[in-house]
């Protein structure tokens, strides 16, 4: 349920939230947000893939979200 809640919570903030916002003024799109949009898609990708597999997130799909986020981290801190 909380997953559902999260993912659910992210849709609806990209989609309405975003929408709306983009009506009133353009947003622009960086080309320096490719790397950023392509690590959201891989984590939502990689959650999607996890829950239909197991119906649950244990231990070790935990793990891999933390050292995905530790990686993109650390790419952050190496790239600026």
């Amino acid at each position: 349920m909380a997953v559902g809640n999260v993912v659910g919570s992210n849709i609806f903030n990209i989609l309405f939230v975003l929408g709306i916002s983009s009506l009133i003024v353009p947003i622009p799109f960086a080309s320096g947000f490719f790397v950023d949009s392509m690590i959201a898609l891989l984590a939502a990708v990689l959650l999607w893939l996890i829950s239909l597999k197991y119906r649950k997130t244990g231990r070790l799909s935990g793990i891999t979200f933390l050292l995905i986020y530790g990686g993109y981290l650390a790419y952050l801190l190496i790239q600026r």
